[in-house]
């Protein structure tokens, strides 16, 4: 009996040739090659339907990491630019505090240069003066007459050194005039101080340092490590032990910052001498103050004339 080439099934040219037994055998064949393919049929449809639903996972997937990567973008932007314009704005108000400073400074030769004009011009007419007297009244042999000059040279030989130094701290050092009443008795409101560059600051110097666009002064307690605390007559201790201030008349005065505290590194907690009145580092308004910000240690009180002399 021939048989079809494909898994040795009868040939359709057979089928009347066979019997009805061999006719259900050649059924069943095909009915069981059918439902191969028709398995082999699904499991690649269902392989298909898994790597399709793969691929619709890994686009969600790139869509999500697209999105994702747009964002961080736009923050990286968005940082960018905030500090582009942090930085504008800091370059902006440092520029600023240079213009102030350097007008105060200017002001101040101004005003010193004046002074020194004003105090020559004094002094010429006043030796044109006793010079007249002592001519019109024979006196320029007297002893009295020879004190007098003397006595009047030295007093101006004084006051030409002491506006000399004013002038040379205006131009070479910073020097700056009281402007507020926090550090009194110490320092008075008018009075102009020279201040030098501190190698090293320690309790109990006064400083003057940048706060915004101002200049403040104020006296060191604390430096970096050291804990204040303050007690309930509202002195000041400095490492649970009382901070001696013999300049201090009245202690106390109002406070916003939680004590005790910790003064950072590199940077200084200061008080005003006159406590009711002063705004220091006893409030967040100022806080603790960074080294850099430091401009200098008060030396020298250079005006009025009669209060000249260094600051202890």
């Amino acid at each position: 009996m021939e048989r079809d080439n494909i898994n040795g099934a009868p040939g359709i040219s057979d089928l009347s040739n066979l019997s009805k037994e061999e006719l259900l055998d050649a059924l069943r064949f095909k009915e069981a090659e059918i439902k191969a393919l028709e398995h082999n049929i699904k499991y690649e449809m269902e392989r298909e339907n898994k790597l399709e639903n793969k691929l619709n996972k890994e686009h969600e997937l790139v869509g999500i990491l697209k999105e994702r990567l747009v964002e961080e973008r736009e923050n990286e932007l968005h940082l960018v630019g905030t500090i582009e314009s942090e930085l504008g704005d800091k370059y902006i108000k440092e520029h600023e505090l240079v213009g102030v400073l350097k007008g105060r400074l200017e002001e101040e030769q101004e005003s010193g240069l004046k002074l020194v004009e004003a105090i020559e011009g004094k002094m010429e007419d006043e030796i044109e003066e006793l010079e007249q007297v002592i001519v019109e009244g024979g006196l320029d042999d007297t002893p009295s007459s020879k004190m007098r000059k003397r006595t009047f040279r030295a007093i101006g030989v004084v006051i030409v050194f002491m506006t000399t130094v004013m002038l040379l701290a205006n131009i070479l050092l910073p020097t700056f005039q009281i402007e507020r009443n926090s550090m009194v008795p110490t320092l008075n409101e008018g009075e102009t101080i020279v201040f030098v560059t501190l190698s090293k600051i320690i309790h109990r110097d006064i400083v003057a340092f940048h706060h915004g666009n101002d200049i403040l002064v104020k006296r060191v307690i604390g430096v970096g490590g050291d804990w204040v605390d303050i007690a309930e007559d509202g002195s000041l201790l400095l490492n649970g032990t009382l901070f001696e201030e013999p300049y201090i008349k009245v202690h106390g005065g109002e406070y916003d910052m939680k004590f005790p505290l910790q003064v950072p590194d590199k940077h200084f907690f200061v008080v005003g001498d006159n406590r009711l009145v002063s705004i220091d580092s006893r409030h967040k308004e100022i806080g603790f103050v960074n080294v850099e910000d430091v401009i200098g240690g008060a030396l020298l009180r250079v005006w009025p004339f009669k209060t000249i002399g260094f600051i202890s």
